[in-house]
């Protein structure tokens, strides 16, 4: 996916605050009356947010597609997960956030392929949506006092098993929860 917004430099200071869900701490152990959403995130350059939408309550999460540093990073292999209430939802839309004040500076939809098929969040186990690399790059546009920034969320083909053991080292207390992931390939993918 690729999404590309045109600004004017004077409308980076948006009003909107990413409002990011905490993500669960490393040290958590399982809670038997709540869900758990994860996913496995490679960024380089703004830091992102998946919107995930309760499809019983219309009640919404934020997760932080990656761990939420303070400062820009680029990550590799950083796990996330959150704590919901069981029930369905679905992946309503991403965007990319500063790390610093957490504002807003673009939006785009959903994925598409599984991420847009609701899925349901058992209490007890945890859905993992797969792994993912998220990218916003900042290109000037000459002559034009104006800046774009191209985002794009590239899904991986990682394996189920794969991803379910980087949940299991970065959060050993929940290593033994029921764990599914709703975009890992059937089949493992060709070497």
């Amino acid at each position: 996916m690729k999404k590309s917004i045109a600004a004017l430099a004077p409308a980076l200071l948006l009003t909107a605050c990413a409002n990011l869900t905490p993500a669960v701490a490393v040290s958590a152990g399982p809670d038997s009356d709540s869900g758990y959403i994860a996913g496995l995130f490679n960024r380089d350059g703004w830091s992102f947010g998946m919107r995930i939408r309760s499809m019983d309550r219309m009640d919404e999460y934020v997760m932080p597609m990656g761990e939420d540093t303070r400062l820009p990073a680029n990550l590799r292999g950083s796990t996330v997960a959150i704590k919901v209430k069981p029930g369905r939802y679905a992946v309503a839309g991403l965007f990319a956030y500063t790390t610093l004040s957490k504002e807003i500076i673009s939006k785009a939809p959903g994925l598409g392929g599984p991420m847009v098929t609701p899925f349901d969040v058992k209490p007890g186990a945890v859905v993992h949506l797969g792994e993912f690399t998220v990218e916003s790059k900042r290109v000037e546009v000459p002559g034009a006092n104006a800046v774009r920034y191209n985002m794009r969320v590239h899904p991986h083909a990682t394996r189920e098993q794969d991803v379910a053991a980087a949940f299991r080292a970065a959060y050993p207390k929940l290593a033994g929860l029921e764990i599914r992931c709703v975009s890992c390939p059937a089949r493992a993918p060709a070497p």
